[in-house]
């Protein structure tokens, strides 16, 4: 697995180990089976990233509803936390699954301001991925709810190499080009009134 061999190559990196929800018609008792044996090996700090697309619809939803379950389920018995992909009209359907998982954290990656999600989380003690969306210029409604989440409860990202900053001239998005990011969302704190362009 290249995520494991990159671990042993650089100690000091922390990872995460799971199936995204568009390559959930591979998930299986036997994918399964090997990821809880790669979670009891290996020192993953996270499981995922998983959840839900509703957006793409590459895979039946009857099968991510199923692998993200069941990575779930996995969180709860290794006490690790979830990174949650969301995307499409799948709210409802999210948090009717994480409600039967009510010691499980999840960090709700590239979070875009999902009002009743927001609350949700917020009262499971969950935490919100921010990174290159917040920095967009119509993405104002965004900053705003982010201005309303306690600091402890947020989580900087960089989704490389996907959801560069605004204002970034590289199509890639690394740790240096996140920089944007972090200006922003300090931003976001120590001026609210101030207005994006």
């Amino acid at each position: 697995m290249v995520v494991v061999a990159l671990a042993e190559q650089h100690p000091d990196a922390s990872y995460a180990l799971g199936m995204h929800p568009n390559s959930a018609d591979r998930w299986s008792n036997d994918v399964a089976t090997e990821l809880e044996r790669l979670l009891d090996a290996t020192n993953p700090v996270a499981i995922g990233e998983t959840g839900l697309d509703y957006y793409r619809e590459w895979v039946d939803r009857s099968s991510q509803k199923a692998a993200f379950r069941d990575q779930l389920e996995l969180a709860r018995s290794f006490s690790l936390p979830v990174i949650v992909h969301m995307r499409g009209d799948v709210e409802s359907e999210l948090t009717e699954i994480l409600q039967a998982f009510p010691t499980v954290r999840v960090v709700f990656h590239s979070f875009d301001g999902w009002r009743i999600g927001q609350d949700f989380a917020l009262r499971r003690g969950d935490m919100f991925g921010i990174g290159g969306l917040m920095t967009r210029s119509g993405s104002a409604d965004l900053r705003e709810t982010l201005r309303e989440i306690p600091l402890d409860s947020d989580a900087l990202e960089t989704d490389a190499p996907h959801l560069t900053p605004r204002g970034v001239k590289e199509r890639r998005n690394t740790q240096q080009t996140s920089r944007s990011s972090r200006r922003r969302w300090l931003t976001c704190w120590l001026y609210p009134h101030r207005t994006y362009r």
